[in-house]
């Protein structure tokens, strides 16, 4: 599980807050690399996750833009990406073997706030036996859901195992009532969604276009100026000549093979 406390040594900056860091306002870009490296087998280096991030302008004044970074990711990673306010709809997500990212709106009225007492991303990585959403927590802490008054209410909704937390989805759906939309869909385009797989493409003329399992290779090779575009800077990469470049990498031919 991606846990924002470990990573307060880098810097996530808005217009608002030009000294916030990781732990401090990153819970969208690690909910949302959960997702990433549960569904795709790609690894990210925090710091290579949050320069991504950055790039693609999904850090605002207030947090993370979730649709401007989930529909990144649909693209760059092959995925299937929509919302959904509806519970059940979420669960079938699940049911199917996708994953969800869910924004929680914090204390209200008499809510006190289940995973935080403000606006909050958390992942949601699917059932349990009994029809729980099984829930990784961002901002997940030694005694958050039992300690003080706060974590004995919080106790009273949600179930801990393993830095896992387990809880129904009346009630998760209380918790993101105050926010629209309540839930970003993912699933692998072979398990639903629209559009062309980037797997089935014959030759890839862009980075966005390289499938999951090859696109942290080619950041690399772009990086260190080994691989360059031909006509209109397009990259025209055949599928074998990715699939050969993949191997070389994992063999080590291009150094550091972390992403």
């Amino acid at each position: 599980m991606t846990n924002q406390n470990n990573f307060s040594h880098i810097a996530y900056p808005s217009s608002s807050h030009p000294g916030a860091t990781v732990k401090s306002g990153g819970c969208g870009p690690c909910a949302a690399l959960m997702v990433v490296e549960n569904l795709t087998a790609n690894r990210y280096l925090m710091a290579n996750w949050i320069k991504w991030v950055l790039s693609i302008g999904a850090r605002v004044a207030g947090g993370t833009a979730m649709d401007v970074l989930g529909k990144a990711m649909a693209k760059k990673f092959a995925l299937a990406y929509q919302t959904t306010d509806d519970p059940d709809v979420l669960s079938d997500h699940l049911k199917a073997g996708g994953l969800a990212v869910a924004h929680v709106a914090g204390a209200y009225g008499d809510w006190k706030g289940l995973f935080s007492t403000a606006g909050h991303f958390v992942t949601v990585l699917g059932l349990d036996s009994d029809g729980d959403l099984i829930v990784g927590d961002p901002d997940f802490r030694s005694g958050k859901f039992t300690t003080g008054s706060l974590g004995e209410w919080r106790a009273r909704y949600v179930e801990v195992e393993d830095q896992l937390v387990y809880v129904k989805k009346e009630y998760l759906q209380q918790d993101t009532l105050n926010r629209e939309p309540h839930y970003y869909l993912f699933s692998c385009l072979e398990q639903g969604g629209s559009g062309e797989a980037a797997e089935e493409r014959d030759r890839y003329l862009t980075l966005a276009e390289v499938p999951s399992w090859g696109a942290p290779t080619v950041e690399k090779l772009l990086t260190k100026g080994f691989l360059k575009g031909v006509e209109s800077d397009q990259l025209d990469l055949s599928r074998d000549m990715l699939r050969l470049l993949v191997i070389h990498d994992r063999a080590g031919l291009y150094g550091e093979n972390s992403a």
